[in-house]
């Protein structure tokens, strides 16, 4: 059961901030006394805080951010097949959907996944690039295009993020993220993989 409380004048075992993404961070802050665990909803902050400000972030071990991983056990075994199958020389990364859809029944414009301070298709799959760095670690550098291809729905926030993620090693990891594709549902979420040892092909 939820119980709504109006006033949290007490402790807590567990508090789950889920608020709109813009809220996160000064729903943390004006909540984290009242419990020594917190899970807050990815992603932790819509934009860039500022080296400071993260560091001190950082410091809350109480705090777990939390973001989709119900692909748990298939990504353990992925993870293992890619340290057996050497260096790897290429990876395309695609996790897609078609926002009339995904949203569904919801008036697509007005909703928070529209508002440039806390919306757009990387706030929204942000774990995706959270999944890249769990592979291969982080990058050197990196670059991104963005699309802009839902205005006629109203939508002013990018819906689509074409990202390179560039190694040391030479490797470059692609990571396609879209919500306004119209592929089939099995073409939507998967990974390629290219080594000098294998080449793997993974979908959800």
């Amino acid at each position: 059961s939820v119980n709504v409380v109006s006033n949290p004048m007490r402790q807590y075992d567990l508090i789950i901030i889920c608020s709109q993404t813009k809220d996160h961070y000064k729903d943390l802050v004006s909540l984290k006394k009242y419990s020594d665990l917190l899970l807050l909803e990815k992603p932790a902050f819509p934009k860039y805080i500022g080296k400071t400000q993260l560091t001190k972030f950082l410091q809350n071990k109480n705090v777990i951010v939390s973001y989709p991983f119900t692909q748990a056990k298939l990504f353990s075994i992925l993870q293992n097949i890619i340290k057996v199958s050497g260096t790897p020389n290429s990876v395309k990364v695609k996790c897609c959907s078609w926002l009339p859809n995904w949203r569904k029944d919801r008036e697509l414009k007005g909703g928070y996944w529209n508002d440039n301070s806390q919306g757009g298709v990387v706030r929204e799959l942000v774990h995706e690039i959270n999944y890249v760095r769990l592979f291969y670690g982080f990058p050197s550098s990196v670059d991104a295009n963005f699309d802009f291809n839902l205005k006629n729905f109203g939508i002013t926030v990018e819906t689509s993020a074409n990202i390179n993620f560039y190694y040391k090693s030479g490797l470059i990891v692609n990571l396609l993220l879209s919500m306004d594709s119209k592929e089939e549902e099995r073409d939507r979420k998967s990974t390629r993989l290219n080594s000098s040892h294998a080449n793997i092909s993974y979908a959800v």
